[in-house]
């Protein structure tokens, strides 16, 4: 997985490297590069679009500012 795909993938899951080698576990190397390319080709407009702005967060910072959220209820 490159830094690129990376990237991309944080945009829509919590824990890309988790994602991704529960993906090679599960249906192999190669199927698992078919999947990681499938992903990152579906999320790449919209990752380069909200990346771009000064207020970008990843998966992961998005869902621990909502738990903030949450709690302060």
């Amino acid at each position: 997985m490159t830094k690129t795909d990376f990237d991309c993938l944080a945009h829509v899951v919590v824990d890309p490297q988790a994602w991704y080698d529960h993906v090679v576990k599960t249906f192999g190397e190669q199927k698992a590069q078919a999947m990681l390319a499938a992903k990152v080709e579906r999320w790449w407009q919209e990752y380069t679009i909200e990346s771009a702005k000064p207020s970008y967060k990843t998966r992961a910072m998005r869902d621990a500012d909502e738990m903030v959220k949450l709690e302060q209820r």
